[in-house]
């Protein structure tokens, strides 16, 4: 079937055993629009009932989806504006091309879903089956974008509330500010300018970054390895495995867990007015540090100035290299105490339940209510 005109309207039934092929300014269907085979429709297409393929659907135009959009294959559409508040699936692939995508309700890929656009809303789901591909200039998400394998996003500016897969996600933008959750299975990799992080969940996470604050919580099953020029945590960042933050400005107002290693590296200053804990070994290479709780098995140190506000408490030895430390807590270990430190004021306690050693040092001043 072929069908030429200015505009089309559709009132009852279009079926076709083979093609259809519409070319024209505007299509109205109210009716149901069916073929064995290909759909093709050049124009503007506004549905409001069934446009149903046992193959592919082609519209070259905008459109406007209140209703059905069904294939047994694939749907591309090229237009200017795409609006969907009804249902979009296709049982295998689709690809859309348009400067504006609004999505209230749901657009369903089984196989992969390529959108490449300007501007993408979503309030509704976004889902594939196999791999969800956006490239685009800003992605406004109050609903969800999921995938039951990859989603590989890469956009200017996003905000979003959820991106779930149960494959690898990979998120590259300038701005991410996630209200929702991010959550995959399998591996995260964030690289971003500014990253605002409410929920976030992988196996393993790679995050590249100059700024990101953490609300709620950064959680892996694997291992975690963060590059920031500031992070403030403000909520749990939580590994299984190691903890691998390359962060020059660190303030922890909240909890750094980990069962295998922690390693902070070069950093510049580390305010800890939280909790760094690790079923392991901690390692810290920083300028300047102020602690309040830090808690490891052996805990290896290196660093400018250290103040001890709280506790710093090693299941095994500790080893702390530094020009000054000035301590007003409790620097306790169950092992050894190996202190390289020029300047030693201590108003607090220094235990150990081994040997306690104080080299390099030409100023120690205990105040101490117990002896060292």
């Amino acid at each position: 079937i072929k069908i030429s005109s200015t505009e089309t309207e559709i009132d009852n039934k279009l079926l076709a055993e083979n093609k259809i092929n519409i070319e024209n300014k505007k299509l109205l269907n109210k009716g149901q629009i069916i073929a064995n085979k290909d759909v093709t429709i050049k124009g503007n297409v506004e549905n409001n009932k069934l446009i149903f393929t046992n193959n592919n659907l082609y519209i070259e135009g905008n459109l406007k989806n209140t209703a059905d959009i069904q294939t047994k294959n694939n749907i591309e559409i090229n237009g200017k504006n795409t609006e969907n508040t009804g249902l979009i699936v296709a049982d295998r692939k689709i690809n859309i091309n348009s400067d504006n995508i609004n999505n209230t309700n749901k657009l369903v890929a089984k196989d992969t879903l390529d959108i490449n656009n300007k501007i993408l809303a979503n309030s509704g789901k976004i889902y594939s089956g196999n791999k969800t591909k956006i490239v685009n200039q800003k992605i406004n998400n109050l609903g969800d974008i999921t995938s039951s394998g990859k989603i590989d996003i890469n956009s200017t500016d996003i905000e979003s509330n959820n991106i779930l897969a149960n494959g690898d996600i990979s998120i590259n933008t300038k701005e991410l500010k996630s209200k929702g959750k991010i959550y995959s299975d399998k591996n995260v990799s964030l690289t971003s300018n500014n990253i605002e992080n409410n929920e976030l969940t992988a196996k393993n996470l790679k995050i590249v970054t100059d700024k990101l604050n953490n609300n709620t919580k950064i959680a892996t099953t694997a291992n975690m390895d963060i590059t920031a020029k500031n992070l403030v945590n403000k909520g749990m960042i939580y590994s299984t495995g190691k903890n691998d933050l390359k962060v020059t400005d660190l303030r922890n107002n909240g909890n750094i867990l980990s069962v295998g290693n922690i390693n902070i590296s070069q950093n510049k200053n580390l305010i800890n007015s939280g909790k760094i804990q690790s079923n392991n070994d901690i390692t810290i290479n920083s300028e300047d540090i102020e602690n309040n709780e830090l808690i490891g098995k052996n805990i290896n140190i290196t660093t400018n100035s250290l103040k001890n506000n709280s506790k710093i408490v090693a299941k095994a030895n500790n080893f702390i290299t530094t020009k000054d430390l000035v301590n007003i807590g409790h620097l306790y270990s169950t092992g050894k105490n190996d202190l390289k430190v020029t300047d030693l004021r201590n108003s607090g306690n220094i235990l150990s339940v081994g040997n306690i050693n104080i080299s390099q040092n030409k100023n120690l001043i205990n105040n101490g209510k117990n002896p060292i």
